[in-house]
């Protein structure tokens, strides 16, 4: 059957990166042509994850939130994969310089019920959003239990804006 044949080339190309030499605007392209016969795959959630990503990955921001969009308030949809893209189009708002709509796509799922790992993705993502606000305080507020490298570099880079240079400092150290 030829439509089962595309599916799988699909998720070889899209999940298990069997993509060869494919650019992700080629991938794109090629999602724009057949990705019809994707919404009959099991996997058609990761795959339009994976699109985004590359979309990401290449600048197209707009092409990839468009993408995220149609599947954010699918409740058919778990709420894992909806945090999950609720959070990529958080980042993508972030990259836009629209801070305000990142915390929007954060606040419509509860993170208490989520896995750890993605609860301090979106953790991190919601601290960055606050400090494009230059709600500073707030931001700090969010990372305050948080002792990864990577939110210790972002408390010191939110002091540093804050002009508090010791704090800055002693999160750098």
């Amino acid at each position: 059957n030829i439509v089962a044949q595309m599916i799988t080339l699909f998720e070889n190309i899209f999940i298990y990166n069997q993509e060869g030499s494919l650019t992700p605007v080629q991938s794109l392209a090629l999602f724009n042509d057949f990705g019809c016969l994707t919404e009959h795959s099991q996997h058609y959630n990761e795959i339009v994850i994976n699109l985004a990503d590359r979309l990401v990955y290449v600048d197209l921001l707009d092409r990839a939130e468009r993408l995220l969009n149609s599947s954010v308030d699918d409740m058919n949809l778990s709420l894992e994969y909806r945090a999950q893209i609720g959070t990529r189009l958080a980042l993508i708002s972030i990259f836009n310089g629209q801070y305000d709509e990142a915390i929007t796509f954060l606040n419509k799922i509860d993170d208490s019920k989520l896995p750890p790992l993605l609860q301090s993705y979106r953790r991190m993502t919601r601290a960055r959003a606050l400090n494009g606000l230059q709600l500073y305080d707030d931001a700090i507020e969010v990372l305050k239990d948080d002792t990864s490298k990577n939110a210790y570099l972002l408390k010191s880079d939110i002091y540093w804006k804050k002009g508090d240079w010791s704090k800055a400092a002693d999160s750098i150290r």
